[in-house]
């Protein structure tokens, strides 16, 4: 059981899964930011932590403000770099959304070596 956190175009989606690598593959994210091991209680419980994110209200993508960034930065710093061994979209699937600001995201490719 882990809660997950995504880079799905410009928004963070957080996620919970039992198969971690079943669920990247059934979404195909941009990048995976990090993993922290939990129940789904403690995906609810950063739902409601990053509330006042959401993108749109309701659903579970978050904008990538600093806060939820810094939290992120946190959990790799904890819990390691996510794999680098998922599948990852191809070039012309990547490009079907705006680029992030890179000052909020680092170089995605480099982080994940």
């Amino acid at each position: 059981m882990v809660v997950y956190y995504i880079r799905i175009g410009h928004n963070i989606k957080i996620g919970w899964t039992t198969d971690l690598k079943l669920r990247m593959i059934s979404l195909m994210p941009d990048e995976i930011l990090a993993t922290e091991p939990g129940p789904q209680e403690l995906e609810r419980a950063r739902h409601q932590q990053f509330a006042h994110l959401r993108v749109p209200p309701g659903r579970e993508r978050f904008k990538p403000d600093p806060e939820l960034m810094d939290h992120i930065q946190m959990l790799r710093e904890h819990y390691g770099q996510p794999s680098a061994t998922f599948p990852m979209p191809n070039d012309a699937e990547r490009d079907r959304d705006v680029p992030v600001d890179s000052q909020l995201f680092g170089n995605p490719s480099a982080d994940l070596l």
